[in-house]
């Protein structure tokens, strides 16, 4: 796992996670922004406490009120027979379509921190199948201008992207600011006695 940071912007490496969870989770700071974090992560497919372990480490990252985006390998496909399981975090599929206990964590724990998952498409192709393993997650949806999936060609598994909006600031020019002369005027006292 590794995560590149242009040479020009400010970052910090974060520790919310336990060792036994591979994941690089660093807190950019842009001029004019306020903080936020980028996290990847690596489930193992048979790691089932995987999503119990993060909890925690998500309760103290909600709890710093910051706009967090999570981008990795769940091994969690949430796609099935061609259509999203989570359309909007709700069971787009009918009532009676079994979920397994993953999934069902899955819901919840994104439920439970207001996440929304972006990638649509599948993101491992084989000539037999097809899922959506590879996701990005957000509690800031409204911040995010772009998000899809490149094909690489250099993987079963597909490149998947997002991009923030950059929030621009209004620029004021010298004949929009008002200013005061504080010129000293002498002043002329005359008495009459």
């Amino acid at each position: 796992m590794a995560c590149y940071v242009r040479k020009d912007i400010c970052y910090s490496l974060r520790n919310f996670f336990p060792d036994n969870i591979e994941n690089i989770f660093i807190e950019i700071m842009l001029p004019k922004t306020k903080p936020f974090c980028v996290g990847i992560f690596y489930r193992p497919p048979n790691q089932y406490s995987f999503l119990d372990d993060i909890t925690t480490g998500f309760s103290k990252l909600s709890q710093e009120t910051r706009d967090f985006f999570i981008l990795g390998d769940m091994n969690i496909n949430i796609l099935i027979n061609g259509k999203m399981i989570f359309e909007n975090n709700k069971n787009s599929l009918s009532s009676n379509a079994p979920l397994s206990t993953i999934l069902i964590k899955y819901k919840e724990f994104c439920s439970l921190f207001n996440l929304r998952q972006l990638i649509k498409s599948a993101t491992r192709i084989t000539s037999n199948s097809s899922s959506l393993i590879d996701h990005i997650l957000t509690n800031a949806e409204d911040k995010i201008s772009g998000s899809g999936i490149i094909d690489t060609s250099l993987s079963d598994h597909q490149l998947i992207f997002c991009t923030r909006k950059i929030i621009k600031t209004k620029c004021y020019t010298h004949k929009d600011i008002q200013c005061r002369s504080f010129k000293i005027i002498p002043v002329i006292n005359s008495m009459n006695y």
